[in-house]
């Protein structure tokens, strides 16, 4: 009895190196998660990756949006791995959440298939990045709220204000009198401004100076934060030299020379908003995306070994062989020592 409760233990001991081979999978890729704009706001990510270890059939790649300090949770929808062994995925959310006012951890799990518990991610985790809170402040500030407490960040607000700007071009250089033609070419120095329009004082140029968040982002984002500094910095440029053409406009008495002039301040004022193509210069809507991408989540595993499987019982089995095995070992011995001192004791 004794020998056959040692050659047990050693059999089971055998196993567990086994078990735990087979609870472990090493994983490689790398690649990155970049949120945009799509039907609304932020509302869209889009996963890219490359070199992505193939899983079996029954596993697939999850992606996830979490909230680090409220563990708010959202699935982003399954990804599959194609022959290339790319991961190219997005989801936009369907009820138009502000991902980047939201979320701050991207994470890609491996999840059994069927899933047996969908709302969550599985232990199996071989991708995550996260940006840090100094850097996600303020690229809140940025995108979705400055000052605290606002609805809209600086540079939306700077390009929502250029839109504005823009408009009132368009309808001065479709009056019919002068005096239309002046009042909105005033609206337009006071948009630049922030002089009584809107109503909180705050002008494109006061929205483009605050390009400094970027800045205030830390060195983590620096690149990125580098362009909407540039951005930024040539539509306060452009926006003021509109301002001075506008401001010659206001001298016109003859109507047809004011709109003449107006067509210098229509260019600058686009040039403000969406940059100038042939040159690649940008202007708000450059730096808008800059901002953006200063979240850009990057993701590589590392060649990281995690358990291959969702199911957190096989590394615990594992476990329960090697006690097992150990203690039918001790048994083994104590019951072989014991039967050699009775058959001593006999002699």
């Amino acid at each position: 009895m004794s020998k056959l409760l040692i050659i047990f233990g050693l059999v089971l001991l055998m196993t567990v190196p086994v078990s735990f081979a087979q609870a472990q999978q090493a994983f490689e890729g790398s690649g990155s998660a970049v949120i945009s704009d799509s039907l609304t706001l932020s509302d869209k990510i889009t996963y890219s990756l490359t070199g992505v270890t193939r899983l079996a059939p029954d596993q697939s790649y999850e992606g996830w949006l979490v909230n680090s300090g409220t563990g708010a949770l959202q699935s982003t929808g399954l990804m599959t791995v194609d022959g290339s062994s790319k991961i190219s995925h997005s989801w936009v959310s369907p009820d138009g959440d502000n991902l980047i006012e939201d979320y701050d951890t991207v994470v890609i799990s491996v999840e059994p298939v069927p899933d047996s518990d969908p709302g969550s991610p599985s232990s199996i985790k071989p991708f995550s990045a996260s940006i840090s809170p100094e850097a996600m402040t303020h690229i809140r500030h940025l995108l979705v709220s400055w000052p605290e407490g606002d609805d809209a960040g600086i540079l939306t607000n700077l390009n929502i204000q250029l839109d504005v700007a823009i408009q009132h071009v368009d309808l001065a250089r479709n009056s019919a009198t002068l005096d239309d033609v002046l009042l909105h070419t005033q609206h337009i120095i006071n948009v630049v401004d922030g002089d009584g329009f809107p109503s909180d004082d705050i002008g494109i140029v006061a929205h483009a100076q605050d390009r400094k968040h970027a800045g205030f982002a830390g060195p983590s984002v620096a690149a990125e934060g580098a362009n909407v500094e540039a951005a930024g910095a040539n539509a306060e440029k452009w926006a003021l030299e509109a301002k001075d053409g506008a401001e010659d406009v206001l001298t016109q008495s003859s109507i047809t020379i004011a709109k003449a002039l107006l067509n210098s301040v229509a260019g600058r004022l686009d040039a403000a908003r969406n940059g100038i193509s042939a040159t690649g210069m940008g202007g708000g809507e450059q730096a808008y995306v800059s901002a953006q991408k200063m979240a850009t989540y990057s993701l590589s595993t590392g060649g990281i070994t995690t358990p291959s499987v969702g199911d957190a019982t096989v590394p615990m089995l594992a476990q329960m062989l090697l006690a097992g095995s150990l203690s039918l070992l001790v048994a083994g011995s104590f019951l072989f020592y014991r039967s050699r001192r009775a058959h001593r004791v006999k002699i």
